[in-house]
């Protein structure tokens, strides 16, 4: 809790030189299919149960059911990418606001190749978002 506590009391800072990497659904899409990228749909399970997750997207929550960001969630993301803080990963949620707050998070922690879809899977101001882009989605198996 402690470690969670000094990363997000850093975040302003880290923030004044970010500059978040966007990408739009779409091409997240075409790169997880090609392999050069992992999605990463970091909602809740509730979320998942009634859109799916985009296809080949991970769900690894930032969140517990309290909407209190999880512990566990840096670790699980270096466990995905077998410790490689290098890897290409593409962050989704619902509309973009908790995919920017988790990659400041995961860029404070040493992830280095972070994106944003933006969008979201529901849309908003950043563009449509994946389900109205009536890209493909895989439903949730442990919901």
């Amino acid at each position: 809790m402690l470690r969670l506590l000094c990363v997000l009391m850093g975040l302003a800072t880290f923030s004044a030189w970010a500059q978040p990497l966007k990408i739009s659904a779409d091409e997240a899409l075409r790169k997880a299919n090609s392999g050069e990228m992992t999605i990463v749909d970091i909602r809740l399970p509730m979320e998942w149960e009634k859109t799916g997750l985009p296809a080949t997207a991970i769900g690894i929550s930032l969140q517990d059911e309290a909407f209190k960001p999880r512990e566990e969630f840096v670790d699980d993301l270096l466990k995905l990418v077998d410790g490689d803080r290098s890897a290409p990963i593409a962050l989704i949620c619902a509309t973009g606001a908790r995919s920017a707050y988790a990659e400041k998070l995961l860029a404070a922690n040493g992830f280095t190749n972070l994106h944003n879809i933006t969008e979201g899977m529901l849309g908003g101001p950043n563009g449509p978002g994946w389900t109205q882009r009536k890209l493909p989605t895989s439903p949730c198996l442990i919901c």
